[in-house]
């Protein structure tokens, strides 16, 4: 248990809280010191949808158990109320590439019928969708499991620190060539800018500012258009390239 504080130590609070405006003087002119700020509520955590939270932990074994055994049509896009976040942008998040998978392409039910598979377009409350994510985090098999399930390989989002940005865009600021050249090789366009605070900014200049000699020179491979650049020809593509 702390020792009480000291003559010395109140008055010296109570000076600071004067100073700094926190002091209120009564009628015969003593301080007063506010009460503490109250902590701010949270809210509280919502139930979270059995899929969503063995996507959360990773328990690959409990959910394919649960879709061999499991005779209903069950909702594979059942979100998490506490993100507005779906079993696979769970598992996405995570990293696991089986669970990515097994939701992408569910067993069908024990009586034969086909399973619907998860959305892999749907994003969360902050706008977050799963090839976003998986391109940023540089994981290149699950960012293909996507795109091979019909991902919007040009599915923007609008972020208030990146601004508006493409997958194609994330990795590329990573420098995750390897994703690059499979969201190219899949359609993704070399020509959307990056929007934020009204400017925009184009792959191939922000490849330049990187020095991703590399990547810039896949831009051209894959339609950069002529006009959607600041920069010159020579410094995104070394000399004989």
């Amino acid at each position: 248990m702390a020792s009480p504080a000291t003559e010395e130590e109140v008055l010296f609070a109570a000076f600071q809280a004067f100073i700094s405006g926190d002091v209120v003087i009564d009628a015969n002119g003593n301080p007063i010191l506010p009460p503490p700020a109250p902590e701010p509520a949270s809210e509280p955590e919502l139930p979270v949808p059995l899929l969503c939270a063995m996507a959360k932990d990773g328990d690959y074994e409990s959910m394919r158990i649960f879709f061999q055994t499991d005779n209903e049509v069950i909702d594979v896009n059942v979100i998490d109320p506490n993100k507005d976040r779906t079993a696979l942008l769970w598992a996405v998040l995570m990293g696991d590439e089986e669970i990515v998978k097994l939701l992408l392409s569910p067993p069908p039910l024990p009586n034969g019928t086909p399973r619907k598979a998860a959305n892999p377009n749907a994003s969360d409350r902050s706008k977050l969708f799963p090839l976003y994510s998986a391109s940023e985090e540089g994981q290149t098999n699950i960012v293909r499991l996507l795109l091979e399930h019909g991902a919007d390989v040009n599915q923007q989002i609008d972020d208030d620190e990146m601004g508006r940005t493409t997958p194609l865009w994330m990795a590329m600021i990573e420098n995750h060539v390897d994703i690059v050249k499979l969201l190219l090789q899949h359609g993704a366009s070399p020509n959307i800018p990056c929007v934020s605070h009204g400017d925009n900014v184009m792959p191939i200049e922000m490849a330049d500012m990187l020095g991703f000699k590399e990547i810039g020179r896949l831009l051209f491979r894959h339609g950069l258009a002529h006009g959607a650049m600041s920069v010159p020809v020579c410094t995104a593509i070394p000399p004989g390239k």
